[in-house]
C-alpha cells in the first residue's frame, strides 16, 4: 500500500514512475491506473507537481468520494491512506468537523499532508 510512511512516496517534484503511479491508484482508487491515466498523470508530475498532488486529486475525485458514503468513513480512509496506519479515534474527531465546515476536501487533505509532512512524509523521502 502506498502512503505518506511508504518509501519513495512523493514530495519529490517531476517523479513519473509509472510503478508508483500504479500503486497510488491501487491504494486509493482500488484498482490499477490505466495507460491513458499513467499518461496525464505523469504529464502533470513532468509540471513540477509532486505524488503528493495526485494523491490530493485522486482523493477529491468523485470516484474516490463515491466509494466512500461518509464524512466520518472518509476521514478515517484518508487518514489510513496518507499515514499507513489507522488513524485515532481523536484524529477522526478532529477532522471530521473541518471537512464539514470548510466544505473542501482537497483543502483538509492538504492540510493532512501539510500536519503529517513534517515526520512521515520527509522520512519517507529521506529529509526527515
Amino acid at each position: 500500500t502506498v502512503s505518506a510512511a511508504s518509501p519513495g512516496y512523493g514530495s519529490v517534484p517531476g517523479a513519473t514512475d509509472a510503478n508508483a503511479l500504479n500503486q497510488l491508484f491501487v491504494a486509493v482508487l482500488g484498482r490499477p491506473a490505466s495507460s491513458k491515466e499513467i499518461l496525464a498523470w505523469q504529464a502533470y508530475l513532468q509540471q513540477g507537481f509532486t505524488l503528493n498532488d495526485v494523491t490530493v486529486k485522486l482523493m477529491t475525485s468523485s470516484q474516490y468520494r463515491e466509494r466512500i458514503p461518509t464524512d466520518t468513513a472518509y476521514i478515517q480512509q484518508v487518514l489510513q491512506t496518507l499515514t499507513g496506519q489507522p488513524p485515532s479515534t481523536a484524529d477522526v474527531q478532529a477532522w471530521v468537523p473541518r471537512l464539514q465546515s470548510v466544505g473542501s476536501a482537497e483543502r483538509v487533505i492538504q492540510a493532512t499532508l501539510a500536519q503529517f509532512r513534517g515526520t512521515a512524509v520527509h522520512a519517507a523521502d529521506g529529509r526527515g
